[in-house]
């Protein structure tokens, strides 16, 4: 029996190796190497913060109202004539120049009663002075010439 047994185990072993491979036994397979790859150094970056959106509602620029430029004080005018100043009293606003016209036949002067705040000189006929009151206040002149002649000057 001995024989027989080793006769089978024998005939097992040798026809195993006559029976193709089944196809779920694995098959050896040759690995390669593969080629090195380097990869590119990373870049560094800086990055910022960025604040989070917020919706810009669009503004209308409102352009501030310019006050009206004040009127330009009305000038006053004297004539002299007839050995008088006409008007004998003018009423003007603070900034208005008041202008003195000689249409008369003979020279005359334009003189401030207070010492020196305005002097016209010597007008001769047809010649005109010009004095501009930036002061409120009333001002008396005279002729020098002829003392009789006087006007007034109310600045507002």
């Amino acid at each position: 029996m001995k024989c027989t047994t080793f006769l089978a185990a024998l005939v097992l072993l040798l026809g195993a190796g006559c029976f193709p491979k089944p196809a779920s036994w694995p098959t050896q397979v040759e690995e390669q190497a593969a080629p090195a790859v380097t990869a590119p150094a990373p870049v560094a970056t800086t990055t910022q913060a960025e604040p989070p959106s917020v919706p810009v509602k669009p503004t209308t620029t409102v352009k501030p109202k310019t006050p009206p430029a004040a009127p330009k004080p009305a000038n006053g005018y004297v004539t002299i004539q007839g050995l008088t100043f006409g008007p004998q009293i003018l009423a003007v606003n603070a900034g208005a120049t008041v202008t003195w016209s000689n249409k008369d036949t003979v020279n005359h002067t334009v003189d401030s009663d207070a010492v020196r705040i305005f002097n016209s000189g010597n007008l001769s006929v047809g010649g005109s002075y010009s004095h501009t009151f930036n002061s409120p206040g009333t001002y008396t002149y005279h002729c020098s010439v002829h003392p009789s002649m006087t006007g007034t000057i109310v600045v507002r």
